[in-house]
């Protein structure tokens, strides 16, 4: 059997049409709100020097990004883990 055409009569009888989108409606909520307390933290522990009119330092902005391991807030060279030269190298010196 086929399907009814959609007239101007069956379209009417349909759900109401959302309300106009306004300055007010977000979408969803911006990073620096959703994630507050992570950047509160971050930028409690941040030691580096920061450029100018910045809240955290390149290596914080980093590891909010990425991610960190549990307990650790810092990657610095001195924390980096020798992993990944372990997975790479061939093995000849």
């Amino acid at each position: 059997m086929a399907k009814k055409i959609a007239t101007p009569a069956n379209v009417e009888s349909a759900a109401p049409a959302p309300a106009p989108a306004t300055s007010e409606t977000k979408l969803r909520m911006p990073a620096e709100e959703k994630y507050a307390a992570e950047l509160a933290y971050l930028a409690s522990v941040d030691k580096d020097p920061r450029p100018f009119a910045w809240r955290l330092s390149p290596r914080m902005i980093r590891t909010f990004i990425l991610g960190a391991g549990p307990g650790t807030a810092s990657i610095g060279r001195s924390r980096r883990s020798s992993s990944a030269t372990r997975r790479w190298s061939s093995g000849r010196s």
